[in-house]
């Protein structure tokens, strides 16, 4: 597997590890909310998760980034498609 291959697979990982935590908080947040017995309890929670889920993007942002900027920048070869194209042009 080249750097390329690598670099994409890490992303993909980090990026489904993610979506899993964001899904079981956000399942453990409507189970909190359930057992709430007044509206205000309710908001509390909800403004907390709000925050926690903004940092934890923030963070998980800063990282996909870093990844990113990691990635070896070495450009993909032509595929047959596009010397096809450039033979028509």
């Amino acid at each position: 597997m080249d750097a390329v291959s690598k670099g994409v697979q890490a992303i993909a990982v980090e990026a489904t590890d993610y979506s899993k935590k964001s899904a079981e908080d956000t399942s453990k947040l409507v189970e909190k909310m359930m057992g709430c017995k007044s509206f205000e309890s309710v908001m509390e929670l909800q403004s907390d998760f709000v925050k926690k889920s903004y940092e934890g993007a923030v963070s998980q942002m800063t990282k996909m980034t870093r990844c990113i900027s990691i990635s070896p920048r070495t450009p993909p070869s032509p595929t047959r498609h596009h010397r096809q194209i450039r033979e028509v042009s």
